[in-house]
């Protein structure tokens, strides 16, 4: 299991696993049943639930180089449908309290780059590092993400933009 994340009713969870050998898949599970569904996603990861029931999906996803993953990131109801493709190079997502919009870690060019909305830069390590578990605050006024600095073997810290114009 990659990923997990409760759906909007609070008994459904959303997860990103391969199991016996098989591909990465999308599966649901209520938390009244042991019995797992796969959404058939051969490939996908999930990213994120919005609270109105969107997935934020990884597509194509792949590890790169140790824990740093790359993936198309795509939108897809909940309930079913086909993924709808937004951005490439993709490695981590959140979505805002409203469900609106996304937070992004994404690769360009030889740099990674955290944006809020997707298209406004908030943050680049510098040197150039990584950046993963992106998450928006549940009031939205803040962006709190993990750093990875080149040279920590992967180790990192926890870092926190606020988005508030007073600050």
């Amino acid at each position: 299991v990659l990923t997990a994340r409760f759906a909007p009713d609070g008994q459904t969870v959303v997860y990103g696993a391969a199991w016996e050998g098989e591909p990465l898949d999308v599966f649901t599970v209520r938390l009244d049943t042991r019995e797992s569904r796969s959404m058939g996603m051969t490939g996908a990861d999930v990213l994120a639930v919005s609270s109105v029931g969107e997935l934020a999906l990884s597509l194509g996803h792949r590890f790169t180089l140790g824990w740093e993953s790359r993936g198309t990131l795509a939108r897809m109801p909940l309930g079913g449908g086909a993924p709808r493709e937004v951005l490439e190079g993709v490695q981590d997502a959140d979505w805002s309290p409203d469900g609106q919009n996304l937070a992004v870690v994404r690769e360009v060019g030889a740099r990674r780059r955290l944006e809020y909305p997707i298209g406004r830069v908030l943050y680049e390590p510098e040197p150039p590092g990584w950046m993963s578990d992106v998450r928006i605050s549940p009031r939205g006024d803040q962006v709190a993400f993990i750093e990875h600095p080149v040279g920590l073997d992967g180790r990192g810290g926890v870092e926190r933009i606020s988005l508030s114009s007073s600050n």
